[in-house]
Formats: structure tokens, C-alpha cells, sequence
């Protein structure tokens, strides 16, 4: 009668744990993904604030 109820119940518990670990890799992937746009932003950000203070250094040399 119990191994009845546990083989009755085993898809379920299938179902949930797919639902689970499924849930886990997208919050792991949507983590990543935040990860490698904060690196990418700041390296962009970097890159244009270096270039504003080399036109800077620009407009002060020739006199502007």
C-alpha cells in the first residue's frame, strides 16, 4: 500500500524537481548575464571617460 503511494506520487516529485533545478540554472544564467553587462558597461563607461579627457587635454594644449 505505501510503495503504491510513493510510485503514485514519484511523477510529481519528478515534475518538481525538474521545475526546480530548471529555476536554479535561470537564476545562475540571469546572474551571468547581469555579471557581463555591468563588466561591459564599465568598460564602455571607462573608455568614453578616457576619451573625454584626451579631447580635454586636447582643447587645453591648442589654446580652446
Amino acid at each position: 500500500m505505501l510503495a503504491q503511494a510513493l510510485l503514485a506520487g514519484l511523477p510529481l516529485v519528478l515534475i518538481a524537481a525538474t521545475i526546480f533545478v530548471v529555476h536554479s540554472l535561470a537564476r545562475v544564467v540571469l546572474l551571468v548575464s547581469w555579471a557581463v553587462a555591468a563588466i561591459v558597461g564599465a568598460r564602455a563607461a571607462a573608455q568614453l571617460f578616457q576619451l573625454m579627457l584626451a579631447e580635454r587635454r586636447g582643447a587645453v594644449q591648442s589654446g580652446h
